[in-house]
Order: structure tokens, then C-alpha cells, then sequence
């Protein structure tokens, strides 16, 4: 599950330590995981706003070329470049 996190700068500078292989390491407290929003909400909120439905009756949606190159955009998010087209 992907997740948008909000850590404040005081938590994260605590949070950094140093591993064994002398790699830059960052221990993500529980709670700031557990207060996570997960990504896939957020997008299907963005999408919510951005596109207008025309039809009342059949829900047909509109979006703009902009809004589906911002969707796909969020939907890239997290994937390896490779996977990126």
C-alpha cells in the first residue's frame, strides 16, 4: 500500500540514523505510518475534483486533456521507470 505521510522536520532529523552499512536510514515512527492517508484515496479525490460530470442522469463524466495527464501522472507515482510508458 502506498501511503502519503505527514512527519514534522523535528521528527524526521530525529529519525535518521546511520545503518551497518553506513547507508542513510530513516525509522518512520508507527504513528505517523498509522495517520497515513493511502494514495489511492487521494487520486481518486483529485479525480473526483478535476473531472465535471455533464449528465445528471447517466453520470457521464468530462475531463480535460490536462486533468488526464495529471491522473496519469498520479498514477505513475511509485512506479519503477522502467513500468513508466
Amino acid at each position: 500500500m502506498k501511503l502519503i505521510i505527514d512527519i514534522p522536520e523535528e521528527v524526521y532529523r530525529a529519525s535518521r540514523i546511520i545503518d551497518a552499512k553506513h547507508e542513510d536510514v530513516i525509522q518512520i515512527p508507527l504513528e505517523v505510518l498509522a495517520n497515513g492517508t493511502p494514495l489511492d484515496d487521494v487520486k481518486a479525490e483529485i479525480a473526483e475534483e478535476i473531472c465535471l460530470t455533464d449528465n445528471p442522469y447517466t453520470g457521464e463524466t468530462k475531463c480535460t486533456i490536462e486533468h488526464l495527464k495529471l491522473l496519469e501522472i498520479l498514477n505513475n507515482i511509485g512506479k519503477a521507470e522502467s513500468e513508466v510508458k
